[in-house]
């Protein structure tokens, strides 16, 4: 029976060879692995969000005759109150009332903080001498760049009078 002890002793000294080699291999291999890596890079900070400033609104400034200056008002009213955008940004509506005859003096003496981007004028005579007079001084046809032969109108009248009867019985 001694040879049983003896084999029963070999393999309690081979399972602490074990356990022990184990241990060493667990606490010794990841303190040697980590002497011979690389240095790792911090990861890159966190974007701090940041607040990314309104877009300007997109203004569509509409210089209109007297006539036509309160239904072309309601109407940017209420186009102005649908809060419609173009690609992100607020298109906002400005009228501006005018008579033909100042918005054409202004245009021709460059008055405008900017050019408009419609003109409702109450007759096309005040658009083609506000051609002219932009023609003249910087050799551009800016309102009517169709050229000569555009198209045209089947009827043109040049300057019309007109009055509503109201002032007709007062002046008459």
């Amino acid at each position: 029976m001694p040879r049983i002890s003896t084999v029963m002793r070999l393999i309690y000294i081979s399972g602490m060879l074990i356990l022990m080699a184990a241990t060493v291999f667990a606490i010794i291999i990841p303190a040697v692995e980590d002497q011979f890596r690389e240095p790792s890079t911090p990861p890159p900070p966190t974007p701090v969000p940041t607040e990314v400033p309104p877009e300007p609104p997109l203004e569509v400034q509409i210089i209109t005759a007297l006539a036509v200056e309160p239904w072309v008002s309601q109407a940017a009213e209420t186009y102005n109150a649908s809060e419609r955008t173009l690609d992100g940004r607020p298109v906002v509506i400005e009228v501006i009332p005018m008579q033909g005859l100042s918005a054409l003096n202004k245009w021709s003496r460059g008055e405008f903080d900017r050019v408009p981007t419609v003109w409702l004028a109450e007759s096309r005579i005040w658009i083609e001498q506000a051609n002219a007079a932009t023609l003249d001084r910087s050799g551009q046809d800016i309102f009517l760049n169709g050229g000569r032969y555009r198209a045209q109108p089947v009827a043109l009248s040049p300057l019309v009078w007109g009055i509503w009867e109201t002032p007709y019985t007062v002046l008459a």
